[in-house]
Formats: C-alpha cells, structure tokens, sequence
C-alpha cells in the first residue's frame, strides 16, 4: 500500500488538516515518503488557473512536497452558478487549462476528476488537455460507473480511483439488520440515512450475510471479498479504504483475489436483489 488520497477539505479538529498529518507523518519516515504516491484535491472553489495554483502551493507546503504526485479538482462545478452568491463558476475549459498549467511548471505530475459522469469527462477530454485518472464512487452496492463511466475510461486510457469501497461499512456485513446508528454518526442523517435504516438497510444485511458465506469458503472476510470484488475489474487502477486506526489498516490491505467465474455469478445474483445506491456526488 504506497498510495495515499487526501484533499484540502479533510479536516479534523483534534487533529488539524490531513495534508498537515500526512505531510508530518512522512516526514519524520523518509524511507516510506520515497515510496509513497501521495495525491490531493482543490476543494474549494473558484476553480480559476489562479486558485488551482494557490491551493496547489497551499498543499505543497502542508505535505512538505516539492512536487505532488497527482493533483485532482474535488468535484465538477464547471459553469455552474452559486446559490447562495450568484457566482458563476469556470468553464471546464478554464479549469483544465489551470490544471495544465501547474502540470507545466512542475508542481504537479499528474493530473484528474472527481465524481465525473460519462458526459463531463468527455467535456473534459474535449478540451484538450489530458488527464489520467477519474475518482468515483464504486463498491458492490453502487455499481452506475459500470454502464457507462468505466467503458469510457478504458477506451481513453484513464484510471479509475474508486473511493468509498466499503460503503461506509455497507459491505462489510459488520452490523447486523437491527443495529441502530447514533445520531452523531454521519450513517444516520443526510443522504445516507435511507441506506442505513429501513428496508434498504434490511436489504443490504441480507445481502452481505450470504456475500460473507462466499468469503468464508475461501477464508476471507466479507470486506476482503468487496475490496477484491472492485479490484478485480482492470480499469480500477486504486481501491480507497479508509481506516481510523493501524488494525484496520492492517485488515484492508488483504484482499479476495482471482474470483472464479461461478463465484462471480453468485455475487451477481445476491447483488441483484439489493437496492442500487447510485450516484451520490462528492465523498
């Protein structure tokens, strides 16, 4: 595990912003900071040429980089107006072209989106400026960038980081049906309340009881099967796993690998029965 994802807007406040962690942390490691891959995002808009280089020098400077790895827009506002100041955001053109300009100068190697459709990234791709890699949302219960995202990817050479792997612990068949989250737990307000409660939230433990008797024949965990399950697709080229402490980083570097297609057929049929989160936006 070298690759590292973090953004501008990940904020904790016991503990600061996580580019100021991350950039500590390797700091202090500089055998592992040799290895690391380490990527960011602009959160916070406009996403004119002149903020995507402020906000890049802003992240140098917290991960103690001379050069990011893969610098990436957190969202797509493309000519979007903002409600509350009547702002209208920047083209994607005008965006792109920032991007490639601090890519030019030397502060970024790589460039990519986030939670982009089908259409926005041939928007994107339109304007002449390449980018390598997409971040979206993709695990067994949230498969849209199947039908249409993924195919587009493989055909223009982009990689995929799917994020939310786990779905926020929808996958890992940890909870049983009955389970009631805590109010202060993100799972039971917002958009992902209808997932964690209900029928759907019924649904969905169904489901990972009989995923987690699959992963059990093979002496995996029904995490390990979801992790392995989006890693097995080869436009995925990263599989983003969130862990709150060492153990469970340890438990999400393993994975399920090399599915049979007969166990792929049952998954399939498992997952057929269980709603479809769809596209939610940003993480």
């Amino acid at each position: 595990m070298t690759f590292i994802d973090t953004a501008q807007a990940y904020q904790n406040e016991a503990n600061g912003g996580s580019e100021d962690v991350i950039g500590v942390a390797l700091a202090e490691a500089p055998e592992l900071k040799a290895k690391a891959f380490v990527t960011t995002k602009v959160s916070y808009a406009p996403f004119d040429a002149g903020t995507i280089r402020k906000h890049c020098k802003t992240s140098l400077a917290n991960l103690q980089f001379d050069s990011i790895e893969l610098l990436q827009l957190h969202h797509w506002n493309a000519g979007r107006v903002n409600a509350r100041t009547g702002e209208v955001q920047p083209s994607i053109g005008e965006q792109m072209a920032g991007l490639k300009a601090v890519q030019d100068e030397g502060l970024v190697k790589y460039i990519g989106l986030n939670n982009a459709n089908a259409a926005q990234l041939q928007e994107a791709w339109d304007t002449g400026v390449r980018f390598h890699t997409v971040q979206v949302r993709y695990h067994m219960f949230a498969r849209y960038i199947e039908k249409e995202v993924i195919p587009w990817c493989r055909e223009h050479g982009v990689g995929i980081l799917a994020h939310s792997v786990l779905g926020k612990g929808l996958c890992t068949g940890k909870h049983a049906s009955t389970h009631i989250f805590p109010d202060d737990d993100e799972r039971s307000k917002g958009g992902y309340a209808q997932d964690f409660s209900g029928e759907r939230w019924i649904k969905y433990c169904a489901a990972t009881d009989k995923l987690k008797v699959i992963a059990a024949r093979r002496g995996y965990s029904c995490a390990e099967l979801a992790v392995g399950w989006v890693l097995r697709k080869p436009e995925i080229s990263v599989a983003l796993v969130g862990a709150k402490d060492a153990e469970q980083v340890a438990l999400n570097s393993r994975f399920m690998q090399d599915f049979t297609a007969a166990e792929l057929a049952e998954i399939d049929g498992i997952l057929a029965e269980a709603p479809d989160v769809g596209f939610q936006g940003e993480e």
